[in-house]
């Protein structure tokens, strides 16, 4: 998992999720980060987590062919 800054929102980290178990891990931060008040460094981290799990899951769902199961 490889993070660095959101172009526009230096605050905002930008969080690479490369295998199955940096996605375990970013469900993970998730759920502790979850309650952050919203603005904190904890809230931007849970927002990056989720970003990024949005394009691994896209990324993974769309490398998958017609024929294998979802």
């Amino acid at each position: 998992m490889t993070s660095n800054c959101r172009p526009g929102h230096p605050e905002a980290p930008v969080v690479v999720i490369d295998t199955e178990q940096e996605y375990v891990d970013a469900l993970e931060n998730i759920e502790r980060l979850r309650n952050a008040p919203e603005g904190s460094v904890d809230y931007l981290l849970m927002v990056a987590y989720g970003d990024a799990i949005e394009r691994y899951l896209d990324a993974r769902n769309s490398s998958r062919s017609p024929h294998q199961p979802a």
